[in-house]
């Protein structure tokens, strides 16, 4: 949606309208950003999801988004791989677009760090690995 059309949209929102507005990533996000469509003549043919791009593309954003819709879909196990312990937790976790500042208040996860865990909510959990 161009920025001007987004402007006049959050202007006749009521302030409560607003803060939910806040966390719907539909609105937020670029085409790209989104999870792939599956193709017409078949469902869910992909596995494997590539975002290749440079600093600041919203590659973190678009990660903890998705990990985010999974869980509100019905995933039971939506798992976190980072190149170290501390990659996961610093960046997609509690990073600026990490997992813990996109979620809204009643959607966010409890981290167990002690358990390298996430307790969604709804019941759902991940795991968290790195390559280390």
């Amino acid at each position: 949606m161009p920025a001007q059309q987004a402007a006049q949209l959050l202007s006749s929102l009521t302030p409560e309208q607003k803060a939910l507005k806040l966390y719907d990533w539909s609105f937020w996000a670029r085409d790209d950003q989104l999870i792939p469509p599956p193709r017409a003549d078949r469902f869910n043919d992909w596995i494997h999801w590539l975002i290749l791009a440079g600093r600041g593309a919203g590659k973190t954003r678009t990660g903890a988004e998705t990990v985010r819709q999974w869980i509100k879909g019905g995933f039971t196990y939506v798992n976190l791989i980072g190149a170290t312990a501390e990659d996961v937790r610093a960046i997609m976790l509690e990073g600026e677009s990490g997992i813990m500042t996109v979620c809204p208040p009643d959607e966010r996860p409890r981290y167990l760090a002690n358990q390298k865990t996430l307790k969604w909510p709804n019941g759902a959990i991940s795991l968290i690995f790195s390559a280390e």
